[in-house]
């Protein structure tokens, strides 16, 4: 595909990935300009950063004028936007974001893909960082930004390519599973479970999108599963690649040996069958994240590449932002910004800061802001998940009264649930409130935990401001 001097149109430039994608279509050399409803952080800070032309809100006269060569939509795109109907009326080019990903990226790398309902951009950067680390130049593009990097993307000449691969639909235009553009040489699945119910009927419907991901790995691939999981032998059965198992089991090819909390680190032995051992710390906390850690050891040595190079990768990771993030981090007060929403996301990671933090009281503020968990299929899930928070305030997202009262996700009576489990639990339906209700409860020594998968309207930032005010 030809681009000549006019910029490669993004539809959605706001999005996490679809901001990151803008940014490495620019390193690569390209104009780049986009449009989207509007802008948060961190994506305004990114864009305004890199000088990147953003028109708001989206009309066909923000695309009309520039004419791009292509144009690239994002999937929270619909057939309806003014712009999209204009791109495709005018015949102009235009590609989704993963065919993108394909055209730009992967050419002349092995793709390895992270893949599983829970810890796909955990792992998918872990994995980048650690190769990056190792020496090995890689390419590669995660859903989120990698704190020490300032972006989500890598693009270098080695022969490995990383990319997190999402089970959701590509565009309103092709409804496959993103993870299905990307050509996978090898991959990791964490797992699957049921999520994104406004597409997907049930689990096994999800587990169908995998069986086709896991038929793209060539005969000379390979795909880590997790042992643990239910669905594991499925995929075994009709992967054409190798095949190699981690977990907790003795079943497992590679499992955890040990895991020890400490304050922000975590340490971990491992064991491949009865040979190999290794121990090493790791910059990530929570047992769940050892083991995303150990996905990656299993694909590096399933690959070839020198384990006692790539470890020492795993203590440096930096991290990502909003998973697990320390906002604040004081004697005697720490907040934390985490992008879980999913059920066992929301329990995992109390479970990790509780584990770490053992002797701080929890306030977990939770809001439910995606198309599945603003809608009641885990009412009953969410009154089990809070477990080990002492206070939990749940936010309404910014359109909950817009859905119809017997299909959304019912806050008061969820509220009360937690009530009858011992749990101090309230709800809210704006920002202000939310903070209000912390700052009446907090303590010394708490620790407060914000999840949601959208920037809760300002939530994590007024906290912040307000403790670091008071810290002065």
């Amino acid at each position: 595909m030809t681009i000549k001097s006019r910029p490669i149109y993004l539809l959605g430039i706001g999005g996490i990935a679809m901001g990151n994608l803008a940014g490495f279509l620019q390193e690569k050399g390209y104009p780049v300009a986009g449009s989207d409803r509007s802008l948060y952080s961190p994506m305004k800070e990114f864009l305004t950063a890199r000088n990147i032309p953003v028109r708001m809100p989206y009309a066909e006269a923000n695309v009309s004028a520039i004419r791009p060569d292509l144009a690239v939509i994002g999937n929270a795109i619909r057939a309806d936007n003014p712009e999209a109907r204009w791109i495709v009326q005018s015949g102009t080019s235009y590609m989704s974001m993963p065919e993108a990903i394909n055209h730009f990226m992967l050419n002349n790398h092995k793709s390895l893909v992270v893949a599983g309902t829970h810890g796909k951009s955990t792992t998918a950067a872990l994995l980048l960082w650690v190769l990056h680390q190792a020496g090995m130049d890689p390419s590669g593009f995660v859903g989120a930004i990698i704190k020490k990097e300032g972006k989500g993307y890598m693009h270098g000449s080695g022969p490995f390519a990383v990319i997190e691969g999402d089970e959701y639909d590509t565009a309103f235009f092709d409804k496959r599973p993103k993870f299905l553009h990307y050509n996978p040489f090898g991959a990791i699945v964490t797992g699957i479970e049921f999520d994104h119910a406004d597409i997907y009927k049930d689990v096994y419907a999800i587990r169908k999108a995998f069986e086709s991901f896991v038929r793209l790995i060539p005969p000379e691939g390979v795909l880590v599963l997790r042992n643990e999981d239910p669905h594991a032998d499925t995929l075994r059965k009709i992967c054409r690649g190798k095949v190699v198992t981690y977990g907790l089991s003795e079943k497992a090819d590679w499992r955890i040996l040990s895991w020890d909390a400490d304050g922000r680190m975590s340490f971990m032995a491992l064991c491949h069958g009865h040979g190999k051992h290794y121990s090493f710390p790791l910059s990530l906390i929570g047992k769940h994240n050892a083991l995303n850690a150990l996905a990656v050891v299993a694909l590096l040595d399933a690959l070839g590449i020198d384990l006692n190079r790539a470890i020492p990768g795993f203590a440096t990771y930096p991290g990502l932002k909003r998973r697990q993030e320390i906002l604040v981090f004081q004697e005697d007060l720490i907040l934390v910004d985490d992008f879980a929403h999913h059920p066992t996301a929301v329990t995992e990671t109390i479970k990790a800061l509780k584990a770490h933090f053992p002797e701080r009281r929890l306030i977990a503020i939770f809001e439910p802001r995606t198309n599945t968990s603003k809608r009641a299929y885990f009412q009953d899930a969410y009154a089990e998940a809070f477990d080990g928070s002492e206070i939990v305030i749940l936010k309404a997202p910014p359109d909950y009264n817009e859905l119809p009262e017997k299909d959304r996700l019912n806050l008061p009576e969820l509220a009360a649930r937690l009530k009858d489990l011992r749990i101090d639990a309230h709800w809210a339906l704006s920002s202000d409130e939310v903070v209000s209700i912390c700052l009446r409860y907090l303590q010394k020594g708490d620790l407060v935990l914000c999840m949601s998968n959208g920037d809760m309207d300002g939530v994590p930032e007024k906290l912040s401001r307000s403790f670091r005010s008071r810290a002065g």
